[in-house]
């Protein structure tokens, strides 16, 4: 239910909740939204290693395509008043992507 509060938990724990369901997408990107905001350096430190192991999965991986949709939802998330730190983040991210793509 989007009306429910979800309760702060660790950058594991949300990703986790987000790759069982796509109901929570909206929610964990506002409270990831928070963290970003708090200490953009440390939470890009934090969510990247966990984004390595997401782009691991095999193709086809249901949890993992719901995991890249949510990571989508997240880095185009823009909170009024928030959104020169969340272009720093997709920035970031993008940057993140590209040093870590194979050439086809």
């Amino acid at each position: 239910d989007e009306g429910t509060k979800m309760a702060p938990a660790s950058l594991p724990s949300l990703l986790n909740e987000c790759q069982l369901s796509t109901g929570v997408h909206k929610q964990c990107a506002k409270l990831l939204s928070q963290r970003r905001r708090d200490n953009l350096v440390a939470f890009h430190a934090e969510f990247t290693p966990c984004l390595q192991r997401i782009l691991l999965q095999p193709k086809g991986d249901a949890d993992a395509e719901r995991m890249v949709r949510f990571v989508v939802t997240f880095a185009t998330h823009r909170e009024v008043g928030h959104e020169d730190e969340s272009v720093e983040f997709l920035e970031r991210l993008l940057s993140f992507l590209l040093s870590h793509s194979e050439a086809s």
